[in-house]
C-alpha cells in the first residue's frame, strides 16, 4: 500500500463530516490507523478510507456515509445472532482497557533519564500499539452510531409493538440507562466524602493530595492541563455551597441509580416486554456504559503518556507539542536518526493546516493541494435542515435560553437554567453541563457522552439534531418536547 493508491482509493467516494475535534497528530493517527485497519480483529473488516482535513489543531473526520451505516450493521447483525460474540467483545474490551492502562500508568514511574534513545522508542511502540488494541473491541459502542442512530432505532422498534408511542421515548430511556456509575460519577462521589469531612472541620490536606493523583486527569481528552490539588480544593468549595450536606447528595446519586433498576423493572411489567427485548436492552445499557468507560480509559492513558512524550521532545530538542504534531513513523525515525530543522518546520505548520488520509491501518499525510483537490471532489455539503428532531436521552419538557457551548472558553458564557446547545459534549464540558436546564447536540445517539451525562443528571436532552449549532444561536428562547424528540424556537 502507497499514498498514491490510498488517495487512488478515494475515487468516486463521497465523505461527509461525521464530527470534529479540537485534537493533534499523535491522538488522531491512533484512532485512524485503529479505524481502517486493526478493526479486522473484531469485525472480520474495516473502515474504507478515512480523512481528515484539519484547520488550527481543529480535525474533521470525513467518512463515508455508507461505509458508516455497513459497519454499524455488521456489528448490530453480530449483537442480534450471537450474544456469546457480544461477551466476548465486551470481556476482551476489559482486558485490553487494563493492559493500556497499567502501563500507562507506569510510564509516570519510569526514570527516564536513564534511558537511551532506543529504550524510549520501545515504549513509545508498545504504548500505541496498545492504545490501538484497545479500539480494537472498545470502538463498537461508538460505531454503532457514528452516523446513524441504528442501536436506537433496533431497540424502539423492538418496543413499539408493547409500548405506546406517546411513552416509547421515555421507556426507550430507562430501559437503556445503564445502573454503574461513570468516572464522572464515581470522582464525585469521591470527591464529596471528602468535602463532607471539610464540612466538619476535618484536616482533609491528605485526601485532597491522594485524590488529584487518582483523578488530576478527568477533563482530558486528547490532551489537556492536569488539575491541580487547588483546583480540587476550590471544587470542593463549590461542592459545599451547592450541597449543604455532602452526604445527602451522594444519597441522591445511590438512590438515582437504584431507581433506574426499579424503574426498569416496573416497565418490564407494566408493558410485558419479552425476554429477547430485555436482553436486547441490557445489551444497550452495557454500550452505553462501555462508551464512556473507554473515554476514562484513553483520558487517562493521554495524561499518563505525556511523561513519555516529554522526555522524547527534551532528547530530540523539540516541545511536547512537536512531539505530539508526529506521526509514528517520525517519531520512529527522529529517535534513530535525529530530526532536522526543516522536519522541525514542517511538524509546526501542522498546527495551521494538518490533512492526512487513512487506508489499511495506514495515515499518509496530504499536501494543500491534495486536500483541496478531495474537499472539492469528495465531500459533499449537506443541506441544512430547518426542523430540529432528535434522539430523546433523557425526558422532560423544559424552555431556556440557547447557550452554544463547545469549547471550555464556551463555558464562561453559561449560566444556571440556560439550555446547552453543543456539536457534542466532552468530558471538560461537564462543569457546564450540571448547571444546564436541557441538553441538545448535533450529533450523537444513546451512548454518546452527552446521553450518558443527561441521564446521570437527570436533565431533559435530545441528541443527534445533526444542525442545531447551525440553528439556534446564543439567546434565544427554546422548547425541548421530549415526547416528540424536538427542539422549537419560541422567541
Amino acid at each position: 500500500m502507497s499514498k498514491k493508491e490510498a488517495i487512488e482509493s478515494l475515487k468516486n467516494y463521497p465523505l461527509y463530516n461525521t464530527y470534529e475535534n479540537k485534537a493533534n497528530v499523535f491522538a488522531m493517527f491512533l484512532a485512524f490507523d485503529a479505524r481502517t485497519g486493526t478493526l479486522q480483529k473484531s469485525l472480520g473488516t474495516a473502515y474504507k478510507p478515512i480523512v481528515t482535513i484539519g484547520r488550527k489543531r481543529n480535525f474533521p473526520m470525513y467518512m463515508n456515509h455508507d461505509e458508516c451505516i455497513r459497519i454499524a450493521n455488521i456489528i448490530l447483525k453480530k449483537i442480534e445472532e450471537s450474544p456469546e460474540w457480544f461477551e466476548n467483545a465486551t470481556s476482551e474490551i476489559y482486558k485490553r482497557a487494563a493492559a493500556l492502562i497499567n502501563f500507562s500508568r507506569d510510564l509516570k514511574e519510569v526514570s527516564y533519564k536513564t534511558k537511551t534513545e532506543s529504550e524510549l522508542l520501545g515504549l513509545y511502540q508498545k504504548y500505541c500499539s496498545l492504545f490501538k488494541e484497545m479500539r480494537v473491541y472498545s470502538s463498537i459502542p461508538m460505531m454503532l452510531e457514528h452516523d446513524t442512530p441504528v442501536l436506537s432505532n433496533l431497540l424502539q422498534e423492538k418496543l413499539s409493538p408493547f409500548v405506546r408511542n406517546e411513552e416509547i421515548n421515555e421507556v426507550f430511556s430507562i430501559l437503556s440507562s445503564p445502573t454503574k456509575y461513570s468516572y464522572l460519577l464515581q470522582e464525585e462521589i469521591e470527591r464529596l466524602r471528602i468535602a463532607a469531612k471539610h464540612a466538619q472541620g476535618k484536616d482533609i490536606q491528605e485526601e485532597i493530595k491522594g485524590h488529584t493523583q487518582k483523578w488530576n486527569w478527568r477533563e482530558y481528552i486528547f490532551e489537556g492541563v492536569p488539575l491541580s490539588e487547588a483546583d480540587f480544593f476550590k471544587q470542593i468549595e463549590l461542592d459545599l455551597q451547592q450541597h449543604k450536606d455532602p452526604t445527602k447528595r451522594i444519597k441522591e446519586i445511590e438512590e438515582k441509580q437504584s431507581n433506574i433498576k426499579e424503574k426498569q423493572k416496573e416497565y418490564i411489567k407494566k408493558y410485558k416486554i419479552p425476554e429477547e427485548t430485555q436482553n436486547f436492552a441490557t445489551v444497550a445499557q452495557d454500550i452505553v456504559y462501555l462508551k464512556y468507560f473507554r473515554k476514562g480509559i484513553f483520558a487517562e492513558s493521554y495524561y499518563c503518556v505525556e511523561f513519555l512524550l516529554k522526555e522524547i521532545g527534551e532528547q530530540l530538542n523539540i516541545r511536547l507539542d512537536d512531539v505530539r504534531g508526529m506521526f509514528d513513523w517520525e517519531v520512529e525515525e527522529a529517535l534513530s536518526k535525529g530530526i532536522t530543522k526543516e522536519k522541525i518546520e514542517e511538524i509546526r505548520s501542522r498546527e495551521e493546516f494538518c490533512a492526512f488520509v487513512s487506508y489499511e491501518g495506514k495515515c499518509y499525510p496530504l499536501t494543500e493541494e491534495e486536500a483541496e483537490k478531495i474537499e472539492k471532489e469528495n465531500i459533499t455539503k449537506e443541506e441544512i435542515e430547518q426542523e430540529l428532531k432528535g434522539q430523546v436521552a433523557c425526558s422532560g419538557n423544559v424552555e431556556g435560553s440557547v447557550c452554544v457551548v463547545n469549547t471550555v472558553e464556551d463555558m464562561k458564557k453559561m449560566k444556571e437554567g440556560m439550555i446547552l446547545v453543543s456539536v457534542m459534549t466532552h468530558p471538560n464540558l461537564f462543569s457546564a453541563m450540571k448547571i444546564a436546564k436541557g441538553i441538545v447536540t448535533d450529533v450523537g445517539g444513546l451512548s454518546c457522552h452527552a446521553a450518558i451525562v443527561a441521564r446521570e443528571l437527570n436533565i431533559p436532552s435530545i441528541v443527534g439534531t445533526k444542525n442545531a449549532t447551525k440553528i439556534l444561536k446564543d439567546g434565544m428562547e427554546v422548547a425541548l418536547e421530549t415526547r416528540e424528540g424536538t427542539v422549537k424556537i419560541i422567541n
